[in-house]
């Protein structure tokens, strides 16, 4: 689900889960749902984080 890139792209840029959930206004939950790969995100919110990251959508996450 590209949970794995998400991690490897908050440890580049030294962002923890819960600076992550501010800057995409997202919850904690939402977050380590996605971190551990229980669920994959809505297109607004990889959107959200993507933008968060600095990183395009389709480098973080597949088939959204």
């Amino acid at each position: 689900m590209g949970t794995s890139r998400l991690k490897v792209y908050m440890a580049e840029k030294d962002i923890r889960a819960k600076e992550l959930c501010y800057m995409a206004k997202v919850s904690q939950d939402t977050i380590s749902r996605l971190m551990n790969g229980r669920s994959k995100p809505t297109i607004d919110v990889a959107y959200r984080i993507s933008r968060a990251l600095g990183v395009k959508v389709n480098k973080l996450f597949e088939n959204v």
